[in-house]
C-alpha cells in the first residue's frame, strides 16, 4: 500500500543520510495518506421510490441498470464502467469480472438477478463483445465512460428531486 511504501522510503533515506550517501531525505516532508472514515447515508425506501419514479419518467433505464449492478450485485461503480459486453455470460446468466477489472485483482462471477439479466440481454443484443456495456449515452460502445459521467447524472437527478448532498451514488 501507499503508506507502507512511504514508510519504507523514509526509513531507507534516513539510513542513506546516516551513512552520508545523501544529505537530505526527500521523503521526510511527505505525509501518509489521510484515512478518514467514509460517511455514507443509506437511501431510505421512500427516497429509493422517488428515484425509481424519476428514472422511469426520464427513460433512464441504462442508468438504473448501473445502479442495480452496484446496489444488488455489489459491483463497484468503477468496475461497472470497465465491463465489456463479452463479460456477460448469456447461457449461464452470469457476469464475469476479471482480475484486470476488479479492484481487489481477483476474478469473480456474479449470478445476475432475472430483471438485470433480461435488461442486459436486450441491451447487448447484436453488440460486439469487446464494446463497453455502458458508453456514451449509457449505450454500448467503444469508449469507456468515466466516473464523472455517472456522477454528473447522479448530481442532476439528486438536484431535480431535491435530495441532500449526503446521498451519494455509492451509498
Amino acid at each position: 500500500s501507499r503508506t507502507v511504501c512511504l514508510r519504507f522510503m523514509k526509513t531507507l533515506f534516513l539510513w542513506f543520510v546516516e551513512k552520508e550517501y545523501t544529505k537530505t531525505n526527500p521523503f521526510e516532508k511527505l505525509k501518509p495518506k489521510r484515512v478518514d472514515e467514509k460517511i455514507r447515508e443509506a437511501l431510505p425506501p421512500d427516497v429509493r421510490e422517488r428515484i425509481k419514479s424519476y428514472i422511469e419518467q426520464n427513460d433512464m433505464h441504462e442508468y438504473y441498470c448501473i445502479m442495480q449492478l452496484c446496489y444488488r450485485c455489489f459491483v463497484r461503480p468503477k468496475e461497472i464502467l470497465m465491463l465489456k459486453c463479452g463479460m456477460v455470460e448469456l447461457r449461464s446468466r452470469t457476469l464475469r469480472i476479471p482480475s484486470t477489472v476488479a479492484k481487489n485483482h481477483k476474478d469473480r462471477i456474479i449470478a445476475l438477478p432475472q430483471d438485470i439479466f433480461d435488461f442486459l440481454a436486450n441491451h447487448l443484443e447484436g453488440v460486439a463483445k469487446d464494446s463497453y456495456i455502458f458508453s456514451k449515452g449509457y449505450r454500448p460502445g467503444k469508449e469507456m465512460l468515466t466516473s464523472r459521467d455517472t456522477a454528473r447524472t447522479w448530481s442532476q437527478m439528486r438536484k431535480a428531486l431535491g435530495l441532500p448532498m449526503e446521498y451519494k451514488f455509492y451509498s
